[in-house]
């Protein structure tokens, strides 16, 4: 059994839909990214801060529904982001939170024996807390499979050269890197993505993968391989959620191709090209299948399989 765990923030989702109507939904890139995990079969773990109030206790029901373990520390209150859904289904977000994060033993005790941690977005980058998950992060290098997602927020964390600097610094660190052409352009004007992918890499990480948007997702291995696939075709009801479901597909599969644990720096180098096409097919099923639908809702195994068998077998074409 591989065992997963996700370090971040849990928050509530305030969506004012584009008619004007508003919806309470639990969200959170990291949180989303456990669930999208649980739902397609991962053990999974979340280490997270969770308020002591009603919000917090739809975050916590959402967890337990979704069969995730969970290890929290209480916050006075749960943290909100309130987004606006425009009429083309993208959102946009104001933040309403707490920058607290405190590692407790059983949370430092699920880091100890995971064979893969994700961390990223607003966790990973606002102080106080940032420094903890930066500092555990680099302690666990080398003993489990390490993924980041920058997630950047602007409006959380404006200053781009500090944030260019932390996502450095994470990028030598993790295994896995994934992030939004958006998020390149914002940290790197004017460099293409290919170029700040290529950088990443040389500063030690061993997969850089990036989410075009319409474009589709590409990514290269430290071997110099890499792989693209077109978005796949879908109704767009929002994008809340697609790049985190991704983010999870792409770690449900690499552990399922041995990618875990001390030996997960050596198969990412190994994987080949047909391996990574096969990787980033799943994640554009996974993140098609979160935009037709509201909110940070990813699919689970079944839904996967059933909408495109080939998706969960890697072995296919």
């Amino acid at each position: 059994m591989t065992r997963i765990a996700v370090v971040g923030e849990s928050l509530v989702d305030a969506v004012r839909l584009a008619d004007g109507a508003e919806r309470e939904t639990p969200g959170g890139a990291p949180f989303n990214v456990a669930i999208g995990i649980a739902r397609l079969g991962g053990t999974v773990r979340l280490l997270t801060a969770i308020g002591d109030d009603a919000r917090g206790r739809l975050l916590t029901q959402r967890l337990k529904a979704d069969g995730v373990h969970a290890s929290f520390h209480q916050l006075p209150r749960t943290s909100v982001a309130r987004a606006e859904i425009e009429t083309n289904g993208s959102a946009s977000y104001n933040f309403d939170i707490d920058g607290s994060f405190d590692l407790t033993p059983s949370m430092r005790a699920a880091l100890a024996v995971a064979d893969a941690v994700h961390v990223g977005s607003i966790a990973a980058h606002l102080p106080p807390g940032a420094q903890r998950i930066t500092e555990v992060f680099r302690d666990l290098q080398g003993t489990a499979l390490l993924s980041y997602d920058p997630n950047c927020r602007p409006s959380i964390t404006p200053n781009v050269k500090t944030v260019r600097a932390e996502v450095e610094t994470f990028a030598s660190i993790a295994d896995v890197v994934k992030a939004s052409d958006e998020d390149m352009t914002w940290l790197y004007p004017d460099i293409p993505y290919t170029e700040v992918a290529a950088m990443w890499l040389r500063l030690g990480a061993g997969l850089v993968v990036v989410t075009r948007g319409a474009a589709g997702i590409w990514c290269r291995n430290g071997s110099g391989r890499e792989a693209s696939i077109p978005t796949l075709p879908t109704t767009v009801v929002d994008t809340i959620g697609a790049g985190d479901s991704c983010m999870a597909a792409l770690i449900v599969c690499l552990t399922q191709l041995g990618a875990s644990g001390s030996k997960a720096s050596a198969r990412l180098s190994a994987l080949t090209s047909r391996e990574l096409k096969d990787i980033l097919r799943t994640a554009a099923q996974v993140a098609s299948i979160t935009c037709s639908r509201e909110g940070a809702n990813p699919p689970t195994a079944a839904e996967l399989e059933r909408i495109s068998p080939t998706a969960t077998t890697l072995s296919n074409p």
